[in-house]
Parts: structure tokens; C-alpha cells; sequence
């Protein structure tokens, strides 16, 4: 199966014969209920593009996914990423939803509408405003531009959490269509949840309900790579430290979805939930959360709970990976800390009166309809 697969990549890689299924496609009228998501290149069912499929009227809507391994969503209508077939569903579709880039071979029809949701509210710096390059997607900077620009070239649409958002995405992503500051459609969840639902997710993940919950959320390093898409990730965060101060608290690793390969971390009240489909569903049980350069913390102060950061690299990842768009130091709640000891002394004097203006100008109150609005977006393209 794996030749197989790599000679229908090769297949959809050859300039001649894409050419060739634009043609027999664009014969073939566009379908005007059938919505196609795809979300992290396919590795997973996750994120904004659930969140939308979740809240979408689907008796009206013909909805399917592109993922890379359709077997682990037996529960969802899907489509293996990167076949004859997905390509055949993609020019077909009225209404394409992503959270990252589609493949570059797939070419948009007119009439079709691509809604970008993108994954994350900015901090380390995106795209054109990058000024270093450690990725392995691409040969260089150039190339990698090159990849992104011609698929911003078929956005319709661009989602923005906030004016800061928005301002950051301009620049990076030199979008120049409507830009939809509506929020996140996954943090629907995060303003209309009921105790039942922490105590749902809690029993699925086996953590009493006495517990405290504190989730881990780093993301990858653009350095620390093994090959196209596989990153590795060492967690210098001492649980065994952590669990000797805060006995009665369960610690939840959620590494990013770009990790492949991570130090085996096995003790007792640590779990790791990386392969959890639903993040929101990890910050609703979680009291406090740790994160590093990754943007999950902006999502995480809509809950108004407590989030600290763990940065014993942040000079070189400033300096050397990525760069900022806001000061680490200066612009959220609690400063970096460089060392175990400085993670556990800020959790042992958490105050939460910090966060209020950060959640003001991070998640505004009118967010909380995104869904609503989104759908509304979708109506109007569709029907």
C-alpha cells in the first residue's frame, strides 16, 4: 500500500497531469452542499474545522474530511489526504475549510470558497514576518514563502480572534481579502459548558474529580527536526520535582501536533493526552495550564483560570528560531520562567486578578457567537 500511495503522490506532484484532472474536473459541476475539512495536514480531526462540522446542520450539508489515516475516525465520513479521489472531492466542493494549507497541487475552481480558520492566536512570528529559517518543509526561506503565498492567493476568508490578531495576520500572511474577526469557532465550548461536561471528560481521561488538573502544552522547535513533518521534542520540566511539591495534582502532557518523538516522561499522576481530538475539552478540567512559546494560552484566559510559562530556551528561540510579536516579559500576566524552581514558585502564588485585561483584549465578548457567524458565512456562500 505504501508504493501505492507514493506513486499516486508522485501522480498528483506531476505538472502534466494535474493539468490533465483540472480538465476532466472542471467539467463535472460543483457541488453546492458538499463541505470539505481538513485540519493539520490531515494528521488529525481536530481544532476550528471540527468545531464548525460539530455545530453544522449536517441533513443539509453533505460534510467529509481529509485525513491521512481515514481507520482511526470510523465515526466521521472521510477521505484518505492526497488520492486520486480526495483530488476528484476537492474540485468538486462548494465550500473548503482548513486550519493550515491545503496541498499545493489542488487547484481552486471559480465559485468554489476557501474559509481559512488558522489554528491559533499569534505570538511567535508567522510567515512574511519571519527572518530566520529552521524548517525542514522547505529548501529556504524563499520556498517556503512560495508555499504559503500561492495558497493565501485561494483564501476567501481569513478568521481573527481580535484586532491584535488581525494586525499580526496582515502582516504575516499579506492578506489582502476579508479578514472575519469573529474568534475561534473551537472556543464555542469554552463559554457554553456545564459542570457535567468537565465530570464527562474527566471519567473518559480517569482523573478523580478531587484532583487539581494542570495541563502542559508546549510546542515544537523549527531546529529540532529528524525529517520532513517529524519533529522531536525533550521536556525539560522535572515532574518528578512537580509531583513531590503538588502530590494531589494530575498532570496532563499535550505535545504539539507537528512532535512525533518525545522523552519518555511514566509516573503516576502524569498522562499524557496528545492524541485527544479536542483541546477545549483539556483546558475546561484543567485549573492551571503551562505552555511555552506555544498559543494556547490565549485561548485558555477565556476560562479566566491561571496560565504560566516555561521558557528555559527563550533566548535562543527569540533570537535564533522564531522571534516574537508581543514581549514575554512585558505583556502577559506572569514573566517566563527559565527553571523548575521558578515554575513551582509561581504556581504556589497564583493571582488571577492579572488576567482580567489580558482576557479583555485577547477573547472579546462578542466572540462567543463565532459559531453562529460562521455559519451564517457558510449559508450565504452555499445555498
Amino acid at each position: 500500500m505504501k508504493k501505492v500511495f507514493k506513486k499516486i503522490k508522485k501522480v498528483l506532484s506531476s505538472t502534466f497531469l494535474i493539468k490533465i484532472l483540472n480538465l476532466i474536473t472542471s467539467i463535472t459541476p460543483i457541488q453546492k452542499n458538499l463541505i470539505i475539512f481538513e485540519s493539520f495536514f490531515g494528521v488529525s480531526i481536530s481544532d476550528n474545522p471540527l468545531a464548525i462540522y460539530e455545530n453544522i446542520d449536517r441533513s443539509k450539508y453533505d460534510c467529509l474530511f481529509l485525513v491521512n489515516d481515514p481507520k482511526k475516525y470510523s465515526d466521521f465520513k472521510t477521505v484518505k489526504r492526497q488520492t486520486l479521489k480526495s483530488y476528484f472531492l476537492m474540485r468538486k466542493a462548494k465550500v473548503i475549510i482548513n486550519n493550515s494549507r491545503m496541498p499545493k497541487y489542488w487547484k481552486k475552481r471559480d465559485g468554489q470558497v476557501y474559509i481559512q480558520t488558522w489554528h491559533g492566536t499569534p505570538l511567535k512570528k508567522l510567515v512574511h514576518d519571519l527572518t530566520t529559517f529552521n524548517m525542514p518543509s522547505a529548501n529556504s526561506l524563499d520556498d517556503y514563502l512560495k508555499l504559503f503565498d500561492d495558497d493565501i492567493k485561494k483564501w476567501d476568508y481569513l478568521i481573527s480572534s481580535c484586532p491584535y490578531s488581525t494586525s499580526c495576520f496582515k502582516s504575516a500572511f499579506q492578506f489582502e481579502k476579508e479578514i472575519l474577526e469573529i474568534g475561534y469557532p473551537r472556543n464555542y465550548k469554552l463559554y457554553n459548558y456545564t459542570t457535567l461536561d468537565k465530570e464527562s471528560i474527566k471519567k473518559k481521561l480517569n482523573i478523580p474529580n478531587d484532583k487539581r488538573v494542570v495541563l502542559y502544552a508546549p510546542t515544537y522547535r523549527d531546529n529540532q527536526n529528524n525529517g520532513l513533518g517529524e519533529y522531536y521534542f525533550n521536556s525539560k520540566l522535572d515532574f518528578k520535582k512537580l509531583q513531590y511539591e503538588f502530590p494531589d495534582t494530575i498532570f496532563l502532557i499535550r505535545y504539539h501536533y507537528l512532535i512525533t518523538q518525545t522523552n519518555d516522561i511514566d509516573y503516576e499522576n502524569v498522562i499524557n493526552v496528545s492524541d485527544y481530538s479536542t483541546i477545549s475539552d483539556l483546558y475546561l478540567i484543567s485549573d492551571l495550564l503551562i505552555t511555552d512559546y506555544s498559543s494556547v494560552f490565549f485561548d485558555y484566559s477565556i476560562l479566566k483560570k491561571p496560565f504560566l510559562f516555561f521558557t528555559p530556551d527563550i533566548d535562543e528561540y527569540q533570537d535564533d528560531l522564531r522571534g516574537f510579536y508581543l514581549d514575554m516579559y512585558l505583556d502577559f500576566p506572569n514573566i517566563p520562567a527559565k527553571t523548575n524552581d521558578e515554575v513551582i514558585a509561581q504556581m504556589k502564588e497564583l493571582n488571577l486578578s492579572n488576567y482580567q485585561d489580558f482576557t479583555k483584549k485577547y477573547n472579546p465578548d462578542k466572540n462567543k457567537d463565532c459559531i453562529v457567524k460562521i455559519l451564517n458565512i457558510i449559508n450565504e456562500n452555499t445555498f
